[in-house]
This record gives C-alpha cells, sequence and structure tokens, in this order.
C-alpha cells in the first residue's frame, strides 16, 4: 500500500460466473479468520457479495461469534458503488475500470514492484538508523517525528 494507506476493502465474491467455481465456505472462514486474528488495522471493510442463499443463514448463525470491531467493518449484499468509488470498482461490479487479469503479465511485474518497493525500505532504514521497531510510514516514504517531536526526512 502506498504511504498514507493504512486500510484495504476486500470483496468475497460468491458468484461462480465470474471466476469459475464459488470459493468454498471453510475459504471465507479462514479470509476472515486472518484479517480478525492477524491483521485487524488493514481491513477497512469486508464486502462479501452474491452470496448464495443457502450460504445466508451461515452467515447470520457466526455473526455472533464475529469479533464487533470486524462486524462493523463486514458489509452483506450492498451495492458496492455506494461502498467504493467508480474509479477504483471493476465494471463487472458496477464500476468503471476495465481491467482483465493476466497472471502472466502481472505477476512477474508484481514481485519486480514488490522487490524493489522492499530494497527501498530496507535502504531508508538502513539510512535512518535501522532502529528497530521503525515506523512503517517513514519506511514507506513518509516524514517521522524525531525524539523533539520535529518532522524529519531521515536522509
Amino acid at each position: 500500500m502506498p504511504t498514507g494507506q493504512e486500510n484495504l476493502a476486500l470483496i468475497i465474491n460468491f458468484d461462480k460466473k465470474l471466476g469459475g467455481e464459488r470459493p468454498p465456505l471453510w475459504q471465507g472462514k479462514q479470509v476472515l479468520n486472518i484479517l480478525q486474528n492477524h491483521y485487524p488495522e488493514r481491513l477497512g471493510r469486508g464486502l462479501v457479495i452474491n452470496i448464495p442463499w443457502i450460504v445466508q443463514p451461515f452467515f447470520k448463525l457466526i455473526n455472533p461469534f464475529i469479533d464487533p470491531a470486524t462486524r462493523e467493518k463486514l458489509k452483506f449484499d450492498h451495492d458496492l458503488r455506494l461502498l467504493v468509488p467508480p474509479v477504483q470498482l471493476l465494471q463487472s461490479h458496477g464500476g468503471d475500470v476495465d481491467f482483465v487479469y493476466e497472471h502472466e503479465t502481472y505477476w512477474p511485474a508484481l514481485n519486480e514492484l514488490s522487490a524493489k518497493k522492499k530494497a527501498l525500505m530496507l535502504e531508508r532504514w538502513e539510512k535512518g538508523g535501522k532502529r528497530i521497531g521503525e515506523s512503517e510510514w517513514y519506511l514507506r516514504g513518509g516524514k517521522r517525528a524525531d525524539s523533539e517531536g520535529e518532522n524529519t526526512e531521515g536522509e
């Protein structure tokens, strides 16, 4: 995520016509477990769409057991255009983005971009004094507050 972006919106689509088979229920439970127990601050919104009628009772059943902070972030079968800006939403979900994912094209590009960002963050960490617990904000290019409370670039 870019500097300043702290949350993500995760869309879980149960519609089998978009990706072949419907994701199995265990997969939805596992995603919820990961987000709730490992990345609770990262989840801005969990958007579950195209829920089959047979799965709806399951969500109602587990709802009381979901952490209240996570439960507030979950939306079931809402109009995505009201929750996500259309310029960031695929056309297949009612947005403006015309995009077709081609794994052979995008996966190598993602790996290359990730390696570059990792190298830049490592370089910034080393130039900043190799502080354990350094702010992710700072490592991604933002300013950090030094011990006197002044914002510094650390370069």
